[in-house]
């Protein structure tokens, strides 16, 4: 266990993904990225993902409870599991289904990821909305997540793809 495996192993300062190779299918990766208050840490936790579980070229997922008002904000998380790189498309919808804006191609260099922000603050509010992601890049593979973040507190939820 590393309280910051990046700087502790590796001597880097910031933020990135980090790659897991085991010879075991016993070995169980997490991250947790979290705030320290007066009275202790909240935060939320990313399980790591198997490489069998990345998202696939044409396989559409949604990532579900996303919200951008006054009491909450959503960010999308994206990583390319590939070393090569792809566009991976993201769609936002609202409650009832109905298409916001147009459809956003994010290119995600070799095994790098980002963080999309508010990515419903243009439509705001939006108390219940969705985003499907996929790639159509031939041979793509990426990771991604949903983060809900409560803005009188910073306490975020994580939200996996289904």
């Amino acid at each position: 266990r590393y309280s910051n495996v990046l700087s502790t192993v590796f001597s880097q300062t910031g933020f990135g993904a980090l790659a897991v190779l085991a010879d075991s299918t016993d070995e169980i990766v997490m991250s947790r990225t979290f705030n320290q208050s007066a009275t202790g840490t909240f935060g939320q936790s990313i399980e790591g993902l198997a490489a069998s579980r990345l998202i696939p070229v044409n396989t559409r997922m949604r990532i579900v409870f996303m919200t951008e008002n006054d009491a909450y904000r959503s960010n999308l998380g994206l990583l390319n599991g590939t070393g090569s790189a792809i566009d991976v498309q993201v769609a936002l919808y609202d409650q009832s289904g109905t298409t916001l804006g147009s459809t956003q191609t994010v290119t995600l260099a070799p095994w790098s990821n980002t963080q999309l922000n508010h990515v419903f603050q243009a439509y705001a509010p939006v108390n219940v909305g969705y985003i499907d992601v996929w790639t159509e890049t031939e041979g793509g593979e990426f990771a991604a997540y949903g983060s809900i973040i409560d803005n009188a507190t910073g306490d975020p939820t994580t939200v996996m793809p289904q």
